[in-house]
């Protein structure tokens, strides 16, 4: 996966404060971590973050686990080399987005870079069968974790917007297919993202 190569790259580089911004139960902060690096996990879900900080402590490694909300950042200016945000990002609108990059701006030390994920527009899940907030987001109506939460939907044109402070390393968009049974009838699912590394100039 991408996190093993970025830990080598941010490594290679002298990086050594990341933040896992929207960690989850903390899979990519104990990665991190076992690198060598400074690692803050932050989450809104505080009980993902309880069972991160226990997984950590068993693993016998100092993470810094933070419940937060990605609009406000609990960090200070220019105080992290690095960020990493993998499918949790697009769970705003789209003024939020605009908010969240903002705040990975802000965090950043000149220099420093961000790995994140984007829902691409191409996606099947893209408007069909979904309540609209505004033009690129929708809410969830699949049963399931995700039911009623915000989607985010971009363009290669939307990437270059938000980023516009950002220089970029590199942009992928990459699409992964999956057979959907019981809603296509045997057709296939597709799901599209673009995978953002971009650095704070300086």
């Amino acid at each position: 996966m991408e996190s093993f190569w970025l830990a080598e790259r941010w490594r290679r580089e002298g990086k050594k404060d990341i933040l896992d911004l929207g960690c989850g139960l903390g899979r990519h902060s104990v990665l991190f971590a076992s690198y060598g690096f400074n690692v803050s996990g932050m989450d809104i879900s505080a009980e993902a973050v309880e069972r991160a900080g226990k997984w950590a402590s068993d693993e016998g490694l100092v993470i810094d686990f933070r419940t937060g909300d990605m609009l406000s950042l609990p960090y200070k200016d220019e105080s992290l080399d690095c960020v990493y945000c993998r499918n949790v990002i697009n769970h705003t609108d789209t003024a939020g987005l605009y908010r969240a990059v903002g705040e990975v701006f802000r965090v950043l030390r000149p220099g420093g870079e961000v790995y994140l994920t984007l829902a691409s527009k191409d996606n099947d899940r893209y408007i069909c069968g979904r309540r609209r907030i505004d033009d690129n987001t929708f809410l969830c109506d699949e049963e399931g974790p995700e039911y009623d939460v915000p989607h985010v939907f971009v363009d290669h044109d939307d990437v270059r917007r938000l980023f516009s402070a950002f220089e970029f390393i590199s942009e992928r968009h990459i699409g992964e297919f999956q057979e959907d049974s019981v809603k296509t009838g045997g057709g296939m699912k597709s799901t599209f993202h673009y995978h953002i590394l971009a650095r704070r100039p300086g």
